[in-house]
């Protein structure tokens, strides 16, 4: 019994530690800064829209690679985006319920931008 309490202790801390994007109960990736300045977040009956903007010096490739590991097990269904936004070098869709979330990742200098936006499906 107490190392079933202490395990899920360890596991209840990880998760507590872990940044999380503030409206979008996303992590964001370790060495990614939210832009709290650029967050967006409307409520209507129809659904949630939320827009945030997160950057940081790390390899856009990685952050794709974070993303489409971490989103499934939150119960995103990911889609791979043939084409994206001209504004962005990387993409990648996931729905779940009835949203849908777009991250949009774009490297300028050694810095990657990722937009993420959250809308009814």
């Amino acid at each position: 019994m107490m190392l079933c309490s202490i395990t899920f202790q360890s596991i209840a801390q990880q998760n507590t530690d872990e940044a999380m994007l503030s409206d979008l109960a996303i992590p964001l990736m370790e060495g990614l800064v939210e832009n709290k300045e650029e967050a967006l977040l409307f409520d209507s009956p129809q659904g949630r829209i939320i827009n945030a903007v997160a950057s940081g010096a790390i390899e856009g490739k990685k952050i794709y690679e974070y993303y489409t590991a971490v989103l499934p097990s939150l119960g995103w269904i990911v889609e791979m985006r043939k084409k994206c936004d001209e504004n962005a070098e990387l993409c990648l869709s996931a729905i779940r319920d009835k949203e849908s979330l777009s991250l949009l990742i774009d490297v300028k200098s050694g810095t990657s931008t990722v937009t993420y936006s959250l809308s009814p499906k």
